[in-house]
């Protein structure tokens, strides 16, 4: 079916709905809109996926299957496709590929922070593994 272009089952990614008529993914603007939120919070606000999410919750926001969560907000963040490119379906752009770029930037530069709160029992035996650093 992915060769044909058809969506063969489960849910749309978040953002989308399968038009079962016209065989294509259609925008649904109210889950667009979430989406255009979290990439603008996170890229031109500064803020983290914890807050985001909390964010999302105080102002009733939900995913499709509740409450939104970091791990949520971070599976948004990575996720290609809302630029409107796959390898195997055309999805109407939600963001624009700048934005979703300075998103990744953003996340590859964050990867080699390390927070380290003194006393912390966190803060031994921390390591990227992005580039291998020990915090």
């Amino acid at each position: 079916m992915i060769q044909s272009g058809r969506w063969p089952s489960g849910k749309a990614l978040y953002g989308y709905c399968w038009n079962k008529v016209k065989q294509c993914f259609e925008i649904v603007e109210t889950e667009a809109a979430v989406v255009r939120f979290i990439f603008d919070w996170y890229v031109n606000k500064g803020m983290a996926q914890i807050p985001i999410a909390s964010m999302l919750n105080e102002q009733h926001y939900r995913t499709r299957k509740g409450l939104w969560h970091s791990t949520r907000v971070w599976a948004v963040l990575i996720d290609g496709r809302y630029t409107g490119k796959d390898e195997h379906f055309t999805y109407p752009p939600i963001i624009g590929e700048d934005l979703y770029e300075a998103a990744q930037r953003k996340r590859k530069e964050a990867r080699h922070i390390l927070r380290k709160t003194p006393g912390s029992t966190f803060c031994r035996g921390l390591w990227c593994a992005a580039c291998a650093a020990i915090g």
